[in-house]
């Protein structure tokens, strides 16, 4: 069981740098091999109602979002990353042997900062489609981190 557990982590971080959105999907691998390495562990169980149903879940989310109008998609990618960093870094620290509010507090400042580091990519989502829909016809250049 655990040799099938490490080819599923190995082959699902190794999978993600050919994916489109690699923030995206770099943290639920974080998250997926964080939580693994948990519950390998004695004395830890899975705090998640869905179970390893979120992988799953989450990599169809993150798919779904590339059908959507950017100004949305990005939204939701950004959300989907956000919350995997917060929740990989709970379980590292939990692993390390951090206390349980200390492990969820630190995630929830991950889950803050890259939620906010994407703040100027989703503005300018937005205001690229007002500015299409405003003069059809009119493109947008991909966004770019200044």
């Amino acid at each position: 069981m655990k040799r099938l557990l490490a080819f599923f982590i190995a082959t699902l971080l190794c999978g993600c740098s050919v994916f489109k959105e690699p923030e995206a999907y770099g943290a639920i691998a974080a998250d997926t091999a964080t939580t693994a390495a948990a519950l390998a562990r004695a004395g830890f169980v899975e705090a998640n109602p869905l179970g390893w149903a979120v992988v799953p879940l989450s990599i169809g989310a993150v798919e779904y979002a590339q059908t959507l109008p950017p100004e949305k998609g990005v939204v939701l990618v950004d959300a989907i990353g956000s919350v995997k960093w917060g929740a990989a870094t709970t379980n590292l620290l939990l692993l390390l042997g951090a206390t349980t509010p200390v492990a969820i507090a630190a995630g929830a400042g991950v889950w803050w900062w890259r939620w906010s580091a994407g703040a100027d990519e989703r503005e300018y989502a937005a205001w690229c489609a007002s500015w299409i829909a405003e003069r059809p016809g009119n493109t947008c250049k991909p966004f770019k981190a200044t």
